[in-house]
């Protein structure tokens, strides 16, 4: 092999290299400050599908039969659209996602949300569990 044949395979796998490496900005992205669930949470929305999923809840534990939830999740749907959260409360989406998760989970569905340690460190919405009536 030659020496010509040596520096261009050099330049070859340095262009290679410089054209595969991580683009600016890419290493250590931990400073993106763009992930969505760290911002503030919409009361109105959280609001929403919380009560609604009180209302869920409480059909899955046969306090309701199916047009009474239907009703729950309709009055849920009117209470909440106007909804927000107490003054000097703003919790993020990631924390008010972490409640609904748990909500969702049929885990939890023989506890009150005040036992879901994802939603007992929320702060209250104006309209707080009143679909639930204080059931689990």
């Amino acid at each position: 092999m030659t020496t010509k044949s040596w520096g261009r395979g050099l330049l070859a796998m340095l262009g290679l290299a410089l054209l595969t490496g991580p683009s600016e900005g890419a290493v250590g992205s931990c400073s993106d400050k763009t992930d969505p669930l760290a911002g503030p949470a919409d009361a109105a929305a959280y609001c929403d599908e919380r009560e609604q999923l009180l209302c869920l809840r409480r059909y899955e534990r046969g306090e309701l039969n199916f047009p009474e939830r239907e009703d729950c999740r309709r009055k849920a749907v009117a209470v909440c659209q106007t909804r927000e959260f107490f003054p000097g409360c703003a919790p993020t989406e990631r924390q008010v996602r972490a409640c609904l998760d748990a909500l969702h989970s049929r885990s939890t569905l023989d506890r009150n949300v005040g036992e879901i340690k994802e939603c007992n460190s929320l702060c209250e919405l104006d309209s707080a569990a009143q679909l639930d009536g204080g059931a689990p």
